[in-house]
């Protein structure tokens, strides 16, 4: 199910409260990157953008499977054949992803990635029947063994794979939120893709949520925050 924000007016500059609020679009994550929020002071406001925006590349550049140079892409490269040293952040990343694993009974499951990795959308690249049916054994997020005393990641089994996608754009978006907050953002919002997390309000009235059709009809559901 796709979930969009529903946004107020919005003004770079002029007259009123409009003109305090400051907002940017990116890409990142293979997805929209957006970030609002009040402040009063332009050149601040400018820097704080700058640097939610790094702050979703940064996560990228460490998660992406896509990223060779990643330490994800690393993982899924080597974790079968020997211990992966990853960062604290990835790997208490990956040790909550599991945990989430555990707790739905495998309705999360990054290891879904073993199947994914098959897949080529944008060329519509699709496996085989026997290549889908021996890729979906691999399903399973207790394949993943997390050393804790060497801050490592081991597969235990050959071809799993694990894909972040579900849990780190919600990372990014924490992190960029406790950002802004830490510098005195009292009223915004961070969202990626679908994604997002919201402080205080805007101009006085709750933000807007908007969670969208699930059978593609062209209306949403739109509730308070």
């Amino acid at each position: 199910m796709a979930v969009l924000l529903v946004f107020g007016g919005y003004a770079v500059a002029g007259e009123g409260k409009d003109s305090h609020w400051h907002k940017q679009e990116g890409s990142a994550m293979g997805t929209l990157i957006r970030v609002e929020f009040w402040l009063e002071d332009q050149e601040k406001a400018d820097r704080l953008i700058r640097a939610v925006m790094e702050e979703m590349h940064r996560i990228d550049r460490l998660m992406s499977p896509y990223i060779e140079s990643s330490e994800l892409a690393r993982i899924n490269a080597k974790a079968f054949e020997a211990p992966v040293v990853v960062s604290q952040e990835l790997f208490d990343l990956i040790a909550l992803a599991l945990k989430y694993g555990e707790w739905s009974e495998g309705a999360f499951d990054i290891t879904f990635a073993s199947v994914g990795f098959h897949y080529n959308y944008r060329e519509k690249i699709a496996p085989d029947v026997k290549t889908l049916e021996k890729a979906r054994a691999l399903i399973d997020y207790r394949a993943v063994r997390l050393l804790e005393d060497s801050r490592a990641v081991r597969f235990l089994r050959p071809g799993v794979k694990i894909d972040l996608g579900g849990i780190a754009k919600g990372h990014a978006v924490d992190n960029a939120i406790k950002y802004l907050y830490s510098q005195g953002i009292r009223h915004g919002i961070v969202s990626a893709g679908g994604d997002s997390r919201i402080i205080g309000d805007r101009h006085g009235r709750p933000w807007v949520l908007g969670v969208q059709n699930p059978r593609g009809e062209n209306h949403l559901i739109t509730l308070p925050l």
